[in-house]
């Protein structure tokens, strides 16, 4: 059942932290078995009840920009297209045949092969879908569409059908299994694959844009999200020709089991017909566990800039760029560890920046104090990153692949690692360089003791790690779009 692979449960981007594993042992072990399924129950109907409140309400949201944008709509999905390029949009909605936050400029260079494409929008915010869908539909691209036109006003109600059903043959496992291991599994996922449908659309959205223009290759991220999995089934579904394809466009983590580890003897597709590597080292970190699948490796590269050309180590700045990721907790988590670094090392300066996902107003309220109230604290509101980049010494890290491109500029890279959250340093395999802090007190020590050596120093330690970053992920080319363009056969009649 489809329904499985859309849980996040059965289909984890991340193995779970080995902390995690031990507590949820130790709860399994001491748990009163019937009161724990009388809970389950309880809590399974009143998921029902929400999963057939969201048919209604997901319904409506699918109708409203097919209503309201009926003839633009209709001139923009028609003819055909030779590759479909699924992305995320944020703010500002203008200019994406050159500026897509992912894909940059690949649909220019593929116009120059002879390949025509079109990319098909998701709301990266996840909070401003009608503000998207206004944006696009009044722009001048023609070729940029909104998902939610593709997806059939039926489809709420296939889905929640197909996670009841989902649901109950799990419970059904469940209690033909009862006391052991599967029974535990299956239990919570006849709860979790009841949960929001928006992983599920994405199967009838590839299959419906993939039907509607005879596209020869659907591009999806490839970052291990249960979305991607779906939305290759969808174009397949739709042509078995298809070419389903799967963009690698960020870092690999020690934790990217869904990237590195694929599910092997399965019904599903586990990986793409093609990965676009980002470069040498990931491609060489994803080959190995693709033993038994037919995915054909591309080192592709990226569409994100750099300098242009690497900056060296600066020292002196004593300025430090705190980088999350795209999610709220670990912003809190390094903006808070910040902050008390930022009232202890007053020759520092620190510059938060957020994610595009969101804004720095979303964070604050899980700050321990307000940044506008220390004087060595800034909120970035530079457009570009290398501007950032081009004024600080250290940048503080969790997973964002951002720390990449700080090291280009001559950053010195500082990973906050802890107990209670699991490790996903995507410079792991970085041997030099990098620093791994746990403390408050490691920190203030690496940035004092870092503030003080000399540039010709400093440049002697990051040159290895600048030689690593330029086999890590290197500028997409022509050449790299040729070859994928090949190996698609994207031209072949």
């Amino acid at each position: 059942h489809l329904a499985c692979l859309s849980s996040s449960l059965l289909n984890p981007r991340h193995q779970p932290h080995p902390a995690y594993r031990e507590m949820m042992r130790a709860i399994d072990h001491q748990r009163d078995t019937s009161w724990e399924c009388f809970l389950a129950l309880i809590m399974w109907v009143f998921r029902v009840v929400l999963c057939l409140m969201r048919v209604i309400y997901e319904t409506v949201k699918t109708a409203w920009p097919k209503v309201c944008y009926h003839r633009r709509a209709g001139a923009r999905m028609r003819g055909r297209v030779d590759v479909l390029l699924k992305t995320w949009c944020f703010e500002p909605y203008a200019g994406l045949i050159e500026n897509d936050f992912y894909y940059g400029n690949l649909r220019s260079m593929l116009e120059r092969e002879g390949v025509s494409s079109l990319l098909i929008c998701g709301d990266g915010t996840g909070v401003s879908e009608a503000k998207m869908t206004d944006a696009l539909m009044a722009g001048k691209d023609l070729d940029a569409v909104p998902e939610r036109l593709f997806l059939p006003l039926w489809a709420p109600l296939a889905v929640a059908l197909d996670q009841l059903i989902t649901s109950l043959k799990l419970w059904r496992l469940y209690f033909k299994s009862k006391g052991s291991d599967i029974a535990i599994v299956s239990q919570r996922a006849a709860l979790d694959c009841l949960g929001p449908m928006g992983n599920f659309f994405y199967f009838y959205i590839a299959r419906e844009a993939v039907k509607r223009y005879g596209a020869k290759a659907f591009i999806t991220l490839y970052e291990g999200q249960p979305w991607e999995r779906l939305a290759w089934h969808g174009a397949k579904a739709a042509s078995a020709s298809c070419r389903t394809v799967g963009f690698q466009h960020t870092i690999i983590t020690p934790y990217s089991q869904g990237l590195v580890y694929p599910n092997e003897g399965s019904w599903e597709h586990p990986a793409p017909d093609i990965v676009l590597c980002l470069g040498d080292v990931t491609k060489e970190l994803m080959e190995s566990g693709y033993k038994d699948q037919r995915a054909a490796f591309l080192r592709f590269g990226t569409f994100r800039k750099s300098s242009g050309s690497a900056c060296k180590p600066s020292p002196s700045r004593r300025t430090v760029l705190v980088l999350p990721e795209g999610f709220l907790e670990e912003a809190e988590v390094l903006f808070n560890f910040a902050l008390r670094a930022a009232t202890v090392l007053l020759d520092h300066e620190f510059i938060f920046r957020c994610h595009p996902r969101f804004s720095f107003d979303s964070a604050r309220t899980g700050l321990i104090k307000e940044p506008e109230g220390l004087s060595n604290v800034e909120i970035s509101r530079n457009a570009l990153i290398q501007d950032d980049f081009n004024r600080s010494s250290i940048v503080l890290y969790r997973a964002s692949s951002s720390a990449l491109y700080a090291i280009s500029s001559g950053l010195k890279p500082v990973y906050v690692h802890g107990n209670d959250y699991p490790y996903v340093d995507p410079l792991f395999k970085l041997s030099c360089w990098r620093e791994s802090v746990q403390t408050l007190e490691e920190f203030i020590v690496v940035a004092s003791q870092y503030a003080t050596q000399s540039e010709e120093y400093a440049s002697q330690c990051w040159q290895p790690a600048a030689e690593y970053i330029d086999s890590y992920r290197a500028p997409v080319s022509r050449d790299s779009v040729r070859k994928f363009v090949q190996e698609a056969r994207i031209n072949q009649i």
